[in-house]
């Protein structure tokens, strides 16, 4: 539901623990899909998905 809070994991293929966004707000659904914002991450993490986001442009 838009507006609500979560805490999100997430399974990336680089690793074999999920990633831990520990604030998100869910900012719009549409039918099946929906989007977040990331409120609260911690550094580590942060630089793990960045890593992962760089590898997956390429």
């Amino acid at each position: 539901m838009e507006g609500s809070y979560l805490t999100v994991r997430l399974l990336l293929p680089d690793n074999d623990h999920a990633l831990v966004i520990d604030l998100a707000a869910v900012r719009w659904v549409r039918r099946h899909y929906f989007g977040i914002e990331f409120l609260r991450l911690p550094a580590s993490e942060r630089h793990r998905l960045d890593q992962f986001l760089t590898a997956y442009r390429r």
